[in-house]
């Protein structure tokens, strides 16, 4: 879904992240590529979610994100959480410069087959390039017109075409949305168009479901399918 960044969405990540512990998850995954106390980028890193869960393992992080508004919820968050080790920039990851020991592309909006150079001489050791799976079934697990991201087999394609060798996983993580009330509920689907206008109530009353914490009544079930290309940059220093 195409995300509106705002403390509202930001509410909804946190409170996702924390009930399904897919952001912990996806830090043990990519933590079996890193050495700790490493440095890494984040580009396109919206709130920094990823990264605060990496925050306890990694020496440093830049955050780098076009969106300022994005940016700015991810500094305050940062900082009620006390993290020292976090750098955000309000800059496009196509311009930027700098060098790390690793770089992520979680969900990554921009055009990594552009100036795939640019990007690989960023990094000493792996670009970490995760996009979408593929659908399951093209009538029931399409993604929306609206996604800007790119799936598994197009950004398979384009790094054949461009001779980038890579190592490629593929992984499913709980990631659904609890909320306070069935009327927050409401509001999500219609915010993402979850669903056809004027469906909200009917889709959720056929999947909503009981919350198993205190704080929250209703929980929307979600497995998030992706995969994730581990580019070497020793592997391809043709580029």
């Amino acid at each position: 879904m195409e995300i509106f960044w705002g403390n509202k969405s930001a509410d909804w990540f946190i409170s996702a992240s924390e009930y399904t512990g897919y952001h912990k998850h996806l830090a043990d995954i990519l933590m079996r590529h890193m050495l700790p106390k490493s440095t890494m980028c984040d580009m396109g890193c919206g709130i920094g979610l990823i990264d605060f869960a990496l925050a306890d393992y990694l020496s440093h992080i830049t955050c780098v994100d076009i969106d300022q508004g994005a940016i700015e919820l991810l500094e305050a968050e940062s900082a009620k959480r006390n993290l020292k080790n976090i750098t955000a920039m309000n800059v496009d990851a196509a311009k930027m410069q700098g060098a790390w020991d690793y770089g992520l592309m979680l969900f990554f909006h921009g055009k990594f087959s552009d100036d795939p150079s640019h990007y690989l001489n960023l990094f000493k050791q792996k670009l970490f390039y995760i996009v979408h799976a593929d659908p399951i079934d093209s009538k029931k697990d399409n993604k929306p017109k609206r996604t800007k991201c790119s799936s598994v087999s197009s950004i398979r394609r384009e790094l054949e075409r461009l001779g980038i060798v890579y190592q490629l996983e593929h992984h499913a993580l709980e990631y659904g949305q609890p909320f306070s009330s069935f009327d927050e509920a409401v509001d999500f689907v219609k915010t993402y168009k979850i669903c056809e206008v004027g469906e909200e109530e009917s889709y959720l009353r056929a999947n909503l479901q009981e919350a198993d914490i205190m704080d929250y009544r209703y929980y929307l079930p979600h497995t998030k399918r992706f995969g994730m290309f581990i580019i070497g940059r020793e592997d391809n220093a043709h580029i």
